[in-house]
């Protein structure tokens, strides 16, 4: 019989109790009245609350026995290869895993900022405390990833830095994504476009500085040479923790989203025109996956998945430095004023929240299933013995394996999807028209829109050049 060992610490609890027995066996017969758990509820016992203590601390737990010490998650591969897939990684930024998810990083924290400032100001403007309580309690979810979304430049000559929201009192343990976490993300970003103002191939030196810090933080490399062959130790447990935190913020916000949806669909909204129609409410359905199909067409493709609902950050100069975006002021200012745009704040704020959710979460999760098949497809090139798990989530909550990342899954519902879903893949060729109609008069929509802003923005600047030739 072949036994699968999927879980090798509940496989050495099961042999430490039953040398346990078997040691009791050896000494003073037991008392037969004594009602004691037999060898399988011991080992059943023990192998629970080794898993309940990993999932209440989101790390590699240890058993409580002095004498025992955890098996080291490192292996050893050949400086090659380990120089190969930090490589990888850390170049031809548009199709590289790791760049999108430092990316949604950064699209977390200006979500947040974002989605922060607008709960505070429709306080302000309602006086209804039900909105400062989906401020904080969103940051509660969002903190062990993140904190810092504030940005300050004291100094117009020096770079800024991000800091906690001054009402945090007391002040939050930073996140995994905060300065000095293990995936900091608060390097300022190059921008987007793959190509320069004068189209020459952008250089990313920004984000490849970025990157390689990323990668090392996360997998530990210690490179040691024996007798001139040189390998790399390398750990996955960081990895580990970086990917069960972003799936626990995920948890955590998914109740929450249904509660901000039905506060904001409940407030009363119209157009400013007389007799307007009532704005759109908030929407939860996620997107449909494989539709975009990105071992097929590539990582920027795919991105289109999700980049009308990120194209508000992705303009070229760095959303960094905003204090928060205009439209976010707008909003807030026009609310005050009794100005009823035609967009409502109060679900504006909704589809923050759940853009958070159902895109940059997501796309985290996905580009983090990617990493993890590099990670072990490096691990199978390991010098001494190889692991057939390393570089997956620890957490049997996961219920992960190599034959799903190969099929590059999608995050979606809280599960990987190989799937279509809600439409299934089978019928997909045929939506796609509409599809593709739809986007189009997205665009269409968008273009005009920009326009607007561009013919705005050009009056402005005439107005204040034509206002600063007067004399003084």
């Amino acid at each position: 019989m072949k036994l699968l060992m999927k879980n090798p610490t509940a496989i050495f609890l099961g042999l430490t109790c039953l040398t346990s027995v078997y040691a009791q066996g050896l000494g003073e017969a037991s008392d037969p009245s004594e009602a004691e758990p037999s060898f399988d509820e011991r080992a059943r016992t023990d192998i629970e609350a080794f898993r309940q203590r990993y999932r209440d601390r989101g790390i590699p737990a240890t058993p409580q026995d002095e004498e025992w010490a955890a098996p080291s998650d490192d292996i050893m591969v050949r400086k090659a290869a380990w120089d190969k897939f930090t490589t990888d990684l850390t170049t031809n930024m548009p199709e590289n895993p790791m760049w999108y998810l430092l990316r949604s990083s950064h699209l977390l924290r200006y979500f947040s900022r974002d989605a922060e400032v607008m709960a505070g100001g429709i306080y302000k403007n309602t006086k209804n405390t039900l909105w400062l309580d989906f401020r904080d309690e969103y940051f509660d979810i969002v903190a062990p990833l993140m904190t810092e979304f504030t940005w300050e430049q004291p100094d117009p000559k020096k770079r800024g830095n991000y800091f906690q929201s001054k009402h945090r009192t007391p002040a939050k343990p930073s996140g995994l994504m905060d300065r000095g976490g293990i995936f900091d993300s608060s390097f300022p970003p190059d921008r987007w476009n793959s190509t320069m103002p004068d189209g020459s191939p952008n250089p990313y030196p920004g984000d490849t500085f970025a990157l390689k810090v990323a990668v090392s933080k996360l997998f530990q490399p210690r490179p040691e040479d024996y007798d001139g062959q040189k390998v790399v130790f390398i750990s996955d447990t960081r990895f580990d923790v970086l990917w069960t935190t972003v799936k626990q913020v995920y948890d955590r916000l998914g109740p929450f989203t249904k509660k901000v949806a039905a506060a904001a669909n409940k407030e009363k909204w119209k157009l400013g025109n007389p007799g307007g129609a009532a704005t759109r409410k908030v929407d939860l359905n996620s997107r449909q996956t494989r539709e975009y199909k990105r071992e097929k067409v590539g990582y920027a493709s795919y991105y289109e998945k999700f980049w009308e609902e990120f194209d508000v950050y992705d303009e070229h100069d760095d959303p960094s430095k905003w204090m928060q975006s205009e439209w976010v002021t707008g909003l807030i200012l026009g609310h005050r004023m009794n100005v009823y745009a035609t967009t409502n704040v109060f679900v504006a704020y909704g589809i923050l929240v759940v853009t958070v959710y159902n895109s940059v979460l997501a796309l985290m999760m996905d580009m983090l299933a990617d990493i993890a098949l590099r990670a072990n497809i490096l691990a199978r090139s390991s010098v001494a013995s190889i692991d057939p798990l390393w570089g997956l989530p620890k957490d049997p909550s996961f219920d992960l394996d190599v034959s799903i990342l190969e099929k590059y899954p999608e995050w979606t519902e809280g599960v990987y999807m190989t799937w279509g879903f809600p439409i299934p893949e089978t019928i997909l060729p045929m939506v796609e028209p509409i599809f593709q109609q739809q986007r189009e008069e997205r665009d269409q929509q968008y273009e005009l829109w920009k326009q607007e802003k561009e013919a705005k923005k050009k009056a402005l600047d005439n107005w204040d050049s034509i206002d600063n030739s007067k004399p003084k």
